[in-house]
């Protein structure tokens, strides 16, 4: 697995660390997981795209907001408030609390 992380780190200018389970601290309440992408492998698990959302508004980088932009379009989400009402069912409400 080493090996094939670093040949994918050398082919597309990847970081070293760039596959690593740092994110995990930071998943959301009820963070469900979907296939990834037709072709790729089974093994492959990614987030579903609400957690996505929060974790990106969460994060507060810059870079993700290009990202955050797509997920809010597959979501078909326009409005602004509805991203961060994400954030809160994510992360602040218990998931028994959460509403509906």
């Amino acid at each position: 697995m080493d090996e094939v992380v670093q040949e994918m780190s050398d082919d597309y200018g990847l970081p070293g660390r760039w596959l690593n389970s740092n994110a995990v601290a930071y998943l959301p309440n009820g963070t469900s997981w979907i296939a990834g992408p037709p072709g790729s492998s089974s093994a492959v698990r990614l987030a579903d795209l609400p957690s996505l959302a929060a974790m990106k508004i969460a994060a507060e980088r810059q870079k993700d907001i290009e990202d955050l932009g797509r997920i809010a379009r597959a979501l078909g989400i326009d409005d602004p408030e509805e991203l961060v009402d994400i954030v809160k069912i994510r992360y602040l409400w218990p998931p028994d609390a959460r509403p509906t």
